[in-house]
């Protein structure tokens, strides 16, 4: 232990350990004080180590020795000539092919937006549009146009996402900051839990999963915390939804709750010419047979794959309402009560009978529809609230013009993804 720590701390251990002991015997010594003075020079006498002579190798060789008229050459000797300083003639040949090198196209509070990685999602898109408008006219146009759209929505979600995550870390107090940075750790130890403790393993099931590798799945999740509480602190409190609000929704909207009502007919058409199919039909609806399962015969030439089934919606009275432009089957409509039939009713070459199915009346009020109503106006307002809380982010922020990032963008992206392009 003691030579381990001796060496450790970079101390020769033989002639220490050596003094240290003479020390303790003249201490131990008749049992008392001694009287002795001890010179420095006796010091001397308590290393162990033998004179060691040097290693010619180890000796530099003598410097060579430049006299004054060597060392005047160059400087005195120096001549000037007028004019440009000459040209080499031999030019300088590339050492290989021009490559793209990764560029930046711009920056959001200092964070560089780099083209590569923000195109590299969109590059599916872009080359199905290029390759679906390249053989039309004015494809290129075209194709510039969809895909400025498509990097423009792109961008705008990143500066808005960029701008609350920002915002969101700033606020951060250094004890929530500490708490957010432990909840983080927990969201890698449950992926690596996920996948048995295996941090390979985990990184090829988020490939897998997501379409990320593991340091970016688990910043997007960063990145979604911190929006989500800057929204809720920022935001969401500060919404409120009244019951003189969702009263006055659900009157705006009480067409939406309460539709008119649905009529859901069934119809049978078979040809006069049909004589076999129009004795079967009719002597099976005599013995009670289900319309519907009549209806759905190949018998039936109207429609029998749905059974025949032709849904109305009207308003007002069942007995004013319009159902058919033919006036005999319109009035047929009118008279019946669910379940009941009418018919032959002549349609010309066509024999024709109609059946009631059902009536639908589907009527909400508005304490069954405050909830839903109460949660619409609440993201609506949220919605609304977060466009100008990021309206006042975007004012103050430093970052490169968006319709400069949008043009660099699109000069790449055409380059990589159109068909001949340059």
């Amino acid at each position: 232990m003691i030579h381990r720590f001796l060496r450790t701390a970079g101390v020769r251990t033989p002639g220490v350990f050596l003094a240290a002991l003479l020390v303790l015997a003249g201490c131990e010594s008749d049992g008392g004080r001694s009287k002795a003075r001890l010179a420095p020079s006796e010091f001397a006498l308590l290393t162990t180590d033998a004179a060691i002579e040097p290693d010619p190798s180890t000796i530099p060789p003598p410097g060579e020795v430049t006299g004054p008229i060597s060392a005047s050459e160059g400087i005195l000797d120096v001549k000037a000539i007028p004019g440009p300083p000459p040209v080499a003639r031999v030019e300088a040949a590339p050492v290989e092919g021009a490559s793209l090198v990764e560029a930046t196209v711009g920056s959001i509070n200092g964070k560089p937006i780099y083209a590569s990685a923000f195109l590299d999602d969109l590059g599916a898109s872009l080359s199905a549009q290029a390759r679906e408008l390249a053989a039309r006219p004015r494809g290129r146009e075209l194709w510039r146009q969809a895909a400025a759209a498509e990097i423009r929505g792109k961008l705008d979600r990143t500066i808005e996402d960029e701008l609350l995550r920002a915002e969101a870390m700033g606020n951060l107090a250094p004890e929530q900051r500490q708490g957010f940075f432990a909840f983080m750790q927990s969201l890698q130890r449950e992926e690596l839990s996920k996948s048995g403790g295996s941090m390979e393993a985990a990184r090829r099931r988020v490939a897998e999963t997501e379409s990320l590798s593991l340091d970016q799945y688990l910043r997007q999740r960063e990145q979604q915390a911190l929006i989500r509480s800057e929204l809720q602190r920022k935001v969401r409190r500060g919404v409120n939804v009244t019951w003189r609000d969702i009263k006055l929704e659900y009157d705006r909207t009480w067409a939406n709750w309460n539709p008119d009502p649905l009529a859901v007919f069934r119809m049978v058409q078979i040809p006069n010419s049909a004589a076999e199919d129009l004795q079967e039909f009719q002597t099976r609806l005599s013995a009670g047979e289900p319309f519907a399962t009549l209806a759905a015969l190949p018998l039936n030439r109207n429609d029998s794959a749905k059974g025949g089934v032709r849904s109305v919606r009207f308003t007002g009275p069942q007995a004013e309402a319009n159902f058919f432009a033919n006036a005999d089957l319109n009035t047929a409509a009118r008279t019946l009560a669910p379940g009941q039939t009418a018919g032959p009713i002549a349609l010309g070459p066509i024999s024709a009978w109609l059946h009631l199915d059902r009536i639908e009346q589907t009527s909400i009020g508005l304490y069954e529809a405050q909830r839903k109503i109460s949660d619409d106006l609440f993201e609506a307002q949220v919605r609304e609230e977060v466009m100008r809380y990021i309206g006042r982010l975007r004012e103050r922020a430093n970052m490169t013009s968006v319709e400069e990032m949008v043009a660099r963008l699109l000069v790449v992206a055409e380059e990589r993804y159109y068909p001949s392009a340059r």
